[in-house]
């Protein structure tokens, strides 16, 4: 089996008075991602942060528009992207029991593709309706997942507003957009439309930063630093 592979330090969390964002992949028993966590990591993980974050988990509606407050209490925002079928097969258990409502980030062309490697099979348009329909929110992600800085600029519109355009016809409502890679093109979407970036993005207040929005993650593999980056994310959000 591989091993994990590199990710960048996810130890700053969010911009003073703002949500911590957590971003995963895949939610697998047995896939080694670091955006990938077993279900069992998923609650572990999920319940000691909303234990620190005493304003639990923040409505995902928050995400969908660039006007958003910070709250008066520390909550966390739940994402997932890609629309990965796993998600639904071992995650939304879990996020119904911690009544969590998450993001939903898919990338348009996959959706509903079914692939014997039953990790890579991704969710359809169906199960994305039927989120909608409990809570969650279903966000663009692009339509085949390109770095969008290696495109130039008409490439990065069509897969940006392509994919917006795409789930909101079958999904409805306001649609927030996540940048594959965690990567920045020129191009960003409209600016009432808020967008997310990665581990790699700055930590900024959303008002400021609101097309490319800081999102950091648990560690796989490694849940002793879970405490330690959950208290000094805790600790970051009151400075």
């Amino acid at each position: 089996m591989k091993a994990p592979e590199q990710a960048p330090e996810p130890a700053i969390g969010s911009a003073p008075g703002w949500p911590l964002v957590l971003y995963y992949h895949h939610v697998h028993p047995t896939l080694r991602h670091y955006c990938s966590v077993t279900p069992s990591d998923l609650r572990r993980g999920l319940e000691l942060v909303l234990s620190a974050f005493e304003g639990g988990s923040q409505d995902p509606h928050c995400a969908a528009s660039r006007v958003v407050g910070g709250g008066d209490r520390p909550s966390v925002l739940v994402t997932f992207d890609d629309g990965y079928a796993d998600v639904l097969d071992h995650g939304l258990a879990v996020l119904d029991d911690l009544g969590v409502k998450a993001v939903m980030f898919l990338v348009t062309s996959w959706v509903g593709r079914r692939t014997p490697d039953t990790s890579q099979s991704c969710m359809t348009w169906a199960d994305a309706r039927s989120l909608a329909a409990q809570g969650h929110v279903i966000g663009a992600h692009t339509v085949t997942h390109p770095k969008l800085s290696a495109l130039d600029g008409g490439c990065q519109t069509s897969q940006i507003e392509g994919s917006v355009a795409k789930v909101s016809s079958e999904v409805g409502g306001c649609v927030p957009f996540a940048y594959p890679y965690g990567v920045k093109g020129e191009c960003s979407p409209g600016d009432e439309r808020s967008a997310f970036g990665s581990v790699k993005a700055a930590a900024r207040p959303w008002d400021d930063q609101h097309a490319e929005i800081r999102r950091t993650y648990l560690p796989t593999g490694a849940p002793e630093r879970w405490p330690g980056l959950i208290a000094n994310w805790r600790t970051q959000w009151e400075r």
